[in-house]
């Protein structure tokens, strides 16, 4: 755990392959056991990084059912909101410049809202092929 000496910045986590199964199985369960453990910042976001236009609510429900299906502890409401609050997600294509614009337009955002100062860390959940 975090002393006052040694504070957890507040983040940005940037999941890229947000939707596929390592992600729904581990990462967001994972995530959720740190928020639990004390672990994740007061101030972090976890950004889901998708290809195709969806439904935030949509995804964090499925992002619900994988957590009480796969987490190692039993899901508390009042962490699951916590962790919930701090989803988003941003469709931008990693393919070119032009299609990462969005996400850098998100994260500056997020950097406003939740004074991450640009603390950023990228996970890249995708095939070798990408």
């Amino acid at each position: 755990m975090a002393t006052s000496e040694d504070p957890i910045k507040p983040c940005a986590f940037v999941l890229f392959g947000a939707t596929g199964d390592l992600s729904r199985r581990k990462l967001v369960p994972g995530l959720y056991n740190l928020l639990l453990d004390g672990l994740l910042p007061e101030r972090f976001a976890v950004v889901a990084v998708v290809r195709k236009p969806g439904d935030r609510e949509a995804l964090t429900q499925r992002y619900r059912q994988n957590v009480e299906k796969h987490s190692r502890r039993a899901l508390e409401e009042e962490a699951w909101a916590r962790l919930e609050r701090a989803i988003s997600f941003v469709v931008a294509d990693a393919g070119t410049d032009v299609g990462l614009r969005p996400l850098r337009v998100h994260l500056d955002e997020i950097d406003r809202d939740r004074q991450t100062a640009g603390n950023r860390l990228f996970y890249l959940a995708v095939p070798p092929s990408a």
